[in-house]
């Protein structure tokens, strides 16, 4: 046995911060489920004044109300009625012409896909702060290239034409950075407060 006395090495002195200056790690608040009420609130409210405004406009483009309108006064009955007529037929012929049939809704799809593609290619620039004014050109060029790429003498089956379709993409993403502003956004700074 060795008479030598063993030497602990002394522990490390730990960060010791003064009581109440302990840094707080921001936490998430969970959501409660009243936090997105106000968003629905909002949506429908938005949908509910767009069917408003829709419904006075085509009661004024229609020409049966316009000629109840000299005699609206000893007649509102006959207005109302006409409005009422205009207006429940064309949100009636827009809910079938949209949504009627399986025709409809493919022709619905089919219509609005590019435009919900675009709405999200500008939506993914304005998050990462960038300001994209070229969705239509884009639009353009990746419709002009996917007609090229995947015309009928080019693509004789389907399977051959996915493969294809990527040069459209390409191009309309090379279109994008021509067409588009790519400037970060001002964004406003908060300036410290003056003392």
């Amino acid at each position: 046995m060795s008479t030598e006395p063993k030497t602990q090495a002394a522990p490390e002195p730990e960060d010791v911060q003064a009581p109440g200056t302990a840094e707080q790690k921001p936490t998430r608040r969970p959501i409660a489920a009243a936090d997105w009420i106000p968003t629905v609130k909002t949506t429908i409210a938005a949908f509910v004044l767009a069917l408003l405004i829709g419904a006075v406009l085509i009661a004024f483009s229609s020409q049966a109300v316009l000629e109840t309108l000299p005699y609206f006064f000893s007649y509102p009955w006959d207005f109302f009625s006409e409005a009422a007529h205009a207006v429940g037929e064309s949100y009636w012929a827009l809910l079938t012409g949209s949504v009627g049939s399986t025709s409809a809704m493919g022709t619905t799809l089919v219509r609005s896909a590019p435009l919900i593609c675009a709405g999200l290619g500008v939506t993914l620039a304005f998050r990462a702060g960038l300001f994209n004014i070229g969705a239509q050109g884009q639009l353009i060029l990746g419709a002009l290239a996917g007609g090229t790429s995947a015309s009928p003498g080019t693509c004789p089956r389907a399977s051959t034409c996915w493969p294809r379709s990527w040069p459209a993409c390409s191009v309309a993403r090379s279109g994008a950075a021509s067409l588009a502003c790519s400037r970060p956004a001002r964004v406003p700074t908060r300036s410290s407060p003056r003392s």
